[in-house]
């Protein structure tokens, strides 16, 4: 039948007897490669690497100026219809989660101190004041407002809250908001 057996058309696998010797056969050695050799410092000028540069920080003088800048066409009508949106459309709070450990830790830190210095508890309020302001120097563009076809862009920033006192202290003033 054409000289063939069935055992030449099969591929040839190795016995395990064969991979056994393989594996038991000691390998020689190889020397491990040596680390390369730092070659001696040049006769240059070392400089510091270079830092990230942080963004630039306004100037805040005090003097509570403001720059009008003119809005484009289409800036002007996209806040055209933002707002149109806004007015007819019902509007979502976003709640964002924050690390407050530093804070904490800070206030267990200094709480005594405070408190005996300034007769009132250090709360979380004066935290996120000083967040905010942060925030409002680094990226004065939030801080800007829009009137008319203007951008109204202040060196300043003012921040405003509502304070309601205990209810104690109702009784004490019926013109209390």
């Amino acid at each position: 039948a054409g000289g063939k057996s069935k055992s030449d058309d099969a591929p040839k696998e190795e016995t395990p007897k064969a991979e056994s010797k393989k594996e038991a056969s000691p390998k020689p050695e190889q020397p491990k490669p040596e680390a390369p050799k730092a070659e001696p410092p040049k006769a240059e000028v070392k400089t510091a690497p270079k830092e990230p540069t942080p963004a630039p920080q306004p100037v805040f003088t005090g003097s509570r100026s403001e720059r009008n800048v003119p809005m484009s066409r289409m800036r002007q009508r996209i806040a055209q219809r933002l707002k149109d949106s806004q007015n007819t459309n019902a509007m979502l709070t976003t709640f964002n989660e924050i690390d407050m450990s530093g804070y904490i830790t800070l206030r267990e830190e200094l709480k005594d101190v405070f408190a005996e210095k300034h007769k009132v508890k250090l709360g979380f309020m004066s935290g996120f004041v000083k967040a905010a302001a942060s925030a409002l120097r680094f990226m004065p563009v939030v801080n800007s407002a829009i009137s008319g076809t203007d951008i109204v862009e202040r060196d300043y920033i003012d921040i405003r809250w509502r304070w309601r006192p205990p209810r104690a202290w109702s009784s004490l003033s019926s013109a209390t908001p």
